[in-house]
């Protein structure tokens, strides 16, 4: 117990003293009298925290909730091996979903993602597993409502610094409304 309870004392301080401009090294991986390595320091730094990738899913859904342009979008998305699956289209790359996208904007006129369920699973090298599920409202340009209780899965990883979406699987929740 003592050793984790040091482990994420000396993660939290080595957070907080590197995010204030604190020099790193052992002054800044030493708590009590233990002190954490460099290099698992340094390792620790490097793993993403699930929460950004938390983040990372709401703000893919804030694009959509206000109809941003489809270059927001492009650096989200694999440039290499991109699949989405959708109810009505199966979209393998970029051109797809610019396409797929332009026809979204042509049809709904406002959306809200309302996000119900986040699950984030590391599977380690930089990729996570991320299961959500979102009811989707919007207004169409004609002006019907319309919903649909979303059940996704998707295929993140992280790539140039970045994190993309890979693969991005939508079916219809267990719950609709």
């Amino acid at each position: 117990m003592r050793i984790l309870t040091t482990f994420a004392l000396t993660l939290a301080m080595a957070a907080t003293l590197s995010g204030c401009g604190a020099p790193a090294g052992n002054a800044a991986t030493t708590v009590g009298t233990e002190a954490a390595s460099d290099d698992f320091v340094a390792q620790a730094r490097r793993v993403r925290p699930v929460n950004e990738i938390k983040s990372f899913v709401y703000y893919w859904f804030s694009l959509f909730d206000r109809n941003a342009r489809v270059e927001e979008f492009l650096p989200r998305l694999d440039d290499d091996h991109l699949q989405m699956r959708f109810p009505e289209a199966t979209l393998n790359g970029k051109a797809d979903f610019q396409n797929w996208y332009s026809g979204i904007l042509r049809t709904i006129a406002r959306a809200n993602h309302d996000i119900r369920t986040v699950e984030v699973t590391p599977q380690g090298s930089g990729r996570w597993s991320v299961h959500v599920i979102v009811l989707w409202s919007a207004t169409t340009t004609e002006g019907k409502p319309v919903q649909f209780m979303a059940d996704q899965t998707w295929s993140v990883r992280e790539t140039g610094g970045r994190l993309v979406i890979s693969e991005y699987l939508v079916s219809a929740a267990a719950n609709q409304p």
